[in-house]
Formats: C-alpha cells, structure tokens, sequence
C-alpha cells in the first residue's frame, strides 16, 4: 500500500515535466504562418460599383430617353371646336327659291372631328384618316350651310422628351353646301353642292402618357386650309383654326 502511494504522485510529476519539454520544444511549421498571414489589401483589385437598377429593382442598361421613343401602332382620335372662315370668287348658279350668289363669304364657330391611324418608330408616325368639320351657323340671305369632309395621309414627330409633337397632313377635300330655300321637287342636286379639291393641316401640340408609354391625352392648336371647286366656275378658299382634345396611342 505505501508503494503504492509513493508511486502515484511520482508518475503525475513525471507527466506533467513531458508536458511541459514538449510544449517548448515543437517549433510551428513555417508553410502554415504563410498561409495564416492574410493577404494585403492592396494587392486585391478594387471591387466594381454596383450595376444601376431602376425603380423595379432590375438593372438599367437602357439610355433613359430609348426608354421614352414611341413606336409600332398609332392611333390618334381628335375632338376640335375653333372658328372658319370662307371665301369665294364667281357666281353660285340660281336655283329654285333662290336667289344668285356673288362671291360667297362667310365666317362662324365649328366642330371637328378627326381619325387617324398607322404605326411607327423613333418618335415618327406615318397615318392615314378621315375629317368631318362642320360650321355651326349658317349663313343668311340665302340661308346656306356648310359642311367640309376629307381623306388623307399625314406624318407625325414627338420632337423633345415632354411629348410635344408636330403634325403635317395632306388630304383631298368635300365642302357641301347645304341650300335650305330651294325647292326640290324637280331640282335636288341645286340643294346640295359639293365643292372638292386639295387641304392641308399643320397642328402642334402636347401629351401626356401614362407610364407605360402607350395611351395619352393631349392637347393641339391646329391649322386647316383647303382650297376648293366646282364645275359652276366658282372657286372657293377654306381656312380655320381649332383647339384640339387628343385621344393617342403610340
């Protein structure tokens, strides 16, 4: 028992001094420092900026104004109220009722109604329609109504990022002269005249998009002038000026 005593303590005392000459005696292997050193900072390439995204969250590779270029189809309806003018040179024939007109002339408030349909790109727009313009009083001694309708082609350009545009149309005219003295039993072509030749209308304008860029509301100052003719020798000159409500998608 008593050797067994002296032999316990011995044997830690012994583990514990290897302990110890161990712990002092291992060097640490050189090839792990290295690769424990971090690596400087300097040598490292400076990370890239963030890629800009839009408002959705997606990247924004496209140029901020390709983004605002109108293009495929075009459709353009046009509500206008503005004043006319007319002005004619000859002799309207006589007819049944009523009396012979020189130089026909006059001049009142109208309505306008326009169509227009085609496609484009790049902020161009090639179209065709139809116009229905309409004065609203008619003239008196004689009594005589007139009422324009025509057809054509025309061009439109969106010229700055706000959508300002510019149209430009050429079209083949109709006025009708509705004569309301004549009497018609034996005589019905004297009541209705039609006088027919090549307008023009220029417009200007501004609209207003939704976000997708597709449909907007407008509105234009535009310009009309035709110039028209009937077999009777008389030759008529057509001018108005309208404020437009535009309905657009393009």
């Amino acid at each position: 028992m008593r050797g067994i005593i002296v032999a316990v303590p011995l044997a830690m005392a012994l583990i514990l001094l290897g302990s110890v000459t161990f712990a002092q005696g291992v060097e640490p292997d050189p090839t792990l420092k290295d690769q424990a050193d971090p690596i400087p900072v300097d040598d490292l390439d400076a990370p890239l900026p963030p890629e800009p995204v839009d408002d959705l969250g997606e990247p924004d590779d496209l140029d901020d104004d390709e983004g605002q270029e109108h293009k495929g189809f075009f459709f353009r309806f046009a509500l206008g109220l503005g004043w006319g003018w007319l002005e004619g040179e000859g002799t309207l024939p006589p007819a049944k009722g009523l009396k012979a007109v020189e130089d026909p002339t006059h001049n009142a408030p109208l309505f306008n109604l326009a169509l227009s349909l085609g496609g484009g790109f790049y902020g161009f727009a090639i179209h065709v329609g139809g116009v229905y313009e309409k004065m609203l009083l008619r003239s008196e001694s004689p009594e005589i109504g007139y009422t324009l309708m025509g057809v054509g082609g025309g061009l439109t350009y969106y010229f700055t990022d706000y959508d300002f545009y510019a149209t430009a149309q050429v079209r083949f005219m109709g006025l009708m002269m509705f004569m309301k003295g004549v009497i018609c039993d034996d005589y019905f072509e004297d009541k209705y005249e039609w006088y027919k030749g090549p307008g023009v209308a220029f417009t200007l304008g501004k609209e207003w998009f939704k976000e997708e860029k597709e449909r907007g509301l407008g509105l234009g100052l535009q310009f009309n002038w035709a110039r028209l003719s009937h077999d009777n020798g008389v030759t008529i000159d057509y001018m108005s000026f309208l404020v437009l409500l535009t309905v657009t998608k393009f």
